[in-house]
């Protein structure tokens, strides 16, 4: 959430929790654009956080818990920032999700490094919504659409899963895929779990 001085471009942002009403305040920053495309992760227990905003199509900049200022983030070094649409944050690694791949970024130094890359083509759906409207009486709108989501888990022992889920037209149970990655210096991703209604 985010608080705004209109006469000098003065954003104050703060996580809020919104069962405990606990607040966590962050570093104020003036900004013409204002606060573009933020991403957001926090551990519910420690309450390590990573916020990453953007500047503009080409910069960006982040802040952890215990930062004293917001740390630039430029395209070069943090390309996938603009198509990610899940991320997880551990030990002190950020693990960043698109359509094409998972990237890994190191965030220990003043800047954040890229240490891996690998695809997920065959384990996340790239359509997030497929099906054709058309009506069909007292039916949801809803349901007339096949529903595509992926998420990614990094587990305790450091395993990186994904989950692909899958809901056809028409139905209301959904489909579940998981695939675990291999170790950092492998490239293949091992299908472990499949729930699918027959």
């Amino acid at each position: 959430m985010i608080t705004y001085t209109e006469e000098v471009y003065l954003y104050n942002p703060y996580i809020l929790d919104l069962l405990t009403r606990e607040r966590i305040n962050l570093l104020s920053f003036e900004s013409d654009y204002g606060f573009i495309s933020p991403v957001l992760w926090i551990d519910e227990k420690t309450k390590d956080y990573l916020v990453v905003r953007m500047f503009n199509e080409e910069n960006a900049v982040s802040i952890r818990k215990g930062d004293n200022s917001w740390k630039p983030i430029t395209q070069l070094q943090f390309p996938c920032i603009y198509e990610c649409y899940n991320m997880v944050y551990k030990d002190h690694k950020l693990y960043c999700l698109d359509h094409y791949n998972l990237t890994i970024f190191y965030f220990s130094g003043h800047v954040p490094s890229q240490v891996f890359e690998i695809s997920v083509d065959g384990c996340v759906n790239r359509t997030t919504v497929a099906g054709a409207i058309r009506h069909l009486g007292t039916i949801p709108c809803k349901r007339y659409l096949a529903c595509y989501k992926n998420s990614m888990v990094v587990t305790v022992d450091g395993d990186v899963l994904i989950l692909n889920s899958v809901r056809e037209s028409m139905s209301y149970i959904w489909d579940f895929k998981i695939y675990k990655m291999g170790s950092l210096t492998g490239s293949k991703w091992e299908e472990i779990f499949v729930r699918k209604d027959d």
